[in-house]
């Protein structure tokens, strides 16, 4: 199945997805929660400036979610915004959102308009994958009551081969060719890892995954021309994802998604950054 998107070129789509500017009638609206944990581990095995970052969003029933489109291994968001641009009351929060592993545990709160902003964290929350981490949040969204949890576990750490794109300092990107990506793995990808490439430009994501124990994944050329040319931004990692749907005690159901994610080693660092498309 589709992985959702991942936001920053980090940020994910939404699993509500309707066309453009509609909204979904109640009472089969689900709110959308989702929880990201990004690892960023530069040289394997090592802590040396290792941090992580804990993201979270939480979109009421109705809220309106852009129709995407597939190419390939790829998914084609036309209209992404940033969770910052989301007015108050598309918004909801459920108070602490709190990440726990054997070797951290750490917490972003919400602000005053509801929307959470990104926590980024010194430390490792994994070296290894198949480790477990749990997301808890103190309330279920927009009451105060019912809190809960979800647990994942982490996929393993990936490196960019030598002549995959990001392997070495980044040089423009062409949209009229297709990029071959290929990795490496730092333990045995299990059946639910995958690599993703996400490139943002200008109001366009296209996010492509990838199984990861293939070794490489191909970005078709046709989901290149969904970006406009310009400079914007890319992001390469290794990804675990899960979700389920849950009732909440006002009746409305929410699809809560958690993601856990690890930027790819590269030879400069992590494979993350800006990137000029042509």
């Amino acid at each position: 199945t589709a992985r959702p998107m991942h936001r920053r070129a980090s940020l994910l789509l939404l699993p509500l997805a309707v066309a453009c500017g509609q909204t979904a009638d109640s009472p089969s609206a689900r709110g959308s929660a989702e929880f990201w944990i990004k690892s960023s581990v530069p040289a394997t095995g090592s802590t040396t400036r290792a941090t992580f970052s804990l993201e979270a969003r939480f979109l009421r029933p109705g809220a309106t979610s852009c129709a995407t489109t597939t190419i390939g291994a790829c998914t084609v968001n036309p209209c992404f915004t940033p969770a910052s641009t989301r007015i108050e009351s598309d918004v909801a929060n459920a108070g602490q959102i709190t990440v726990v592993t054997s070797t951290v545990t750490d917490a972003i709160q919400p602000q005053s308009d509801g929307t959470y902003a990104t926590g980024t964290f010194d430390g490792v929350p994994w070296m290894t994958g198949n480790v477990s981490i749990t997301l808890a949040w103190a309330r279920f969204p927009g009451t105060t009551q019912a809190a809960g949890s979800l647990a994942v576990e982490t996929p393993a750490y990936v490196t960019l081969s030598a002549g995959s794109p990001f392997a070495g300092p980044t040089s423009p990107v062409a949209r009229t060719s297709d990029l071959t990506f290929s990795w490496t793995s730092d333990t045995p990808p299990a059946s639910a890892d995958n690599v993703s490439v996400y490139f943002v430009s200008g109001s366009t994501q296209v996010g492509c995954n990838f199984d990861a124990s293939a070794g490489a994944g191909v970005v078709p050329a046709a989901a290149l021309r969904s970006l406009g040319a310009g400079v914007g931004s890319f992001d390469v990692h290794s990804k675990r994802f899960t979700q389920e749907n849950i009732a909440g005690p006002d009746g409305t159901t929410w699809a809560f998604g958690f993601n856990v994610d690890a930027l790819a080693r590269a030879s400069y660092g992590l494979a993350s950054g800006n990137v000029a498309f042509r």
